[in-house]
């Protein structure tokens, strides 16, 4: 599954938005990968990425990443 969100946030810094527009596009995507290896493990794979405009008292661009991984294993059939 691959989801995609964009929005706008608002953002209180106004001085890194001088003094004007209040608000700070805002992209995120996460992606999500899954595979079955036998009958009672699932292995997880997810990453994300974000990016804002405005985010930094400077007025600067922030970015952020990350990785998890999970390995489920499941315990009964109910």
């Amino acid at each position: 599954a691959m989801v995609f969100v964009y929005s706008e946030e608002a953002n209180d810094n106004v001085l890194a938005n001088n003094g004007s527009d209040r608000w700070s596009p805002r992209y995120l995507h996460t992606f999500v990968f899954t595979q079955p290896i036998g009958d009672k493990l699932t292995y997880v794979f997810q990453s994300d990425y974000g990016h804002q405009e405005n985010a930094l008292a400077n007025g600067k661009t922030a970015q952020w990443y990350g990785v998890n991984q999970y390995l489920l294993y499941q315990q009964n059939d109910c």
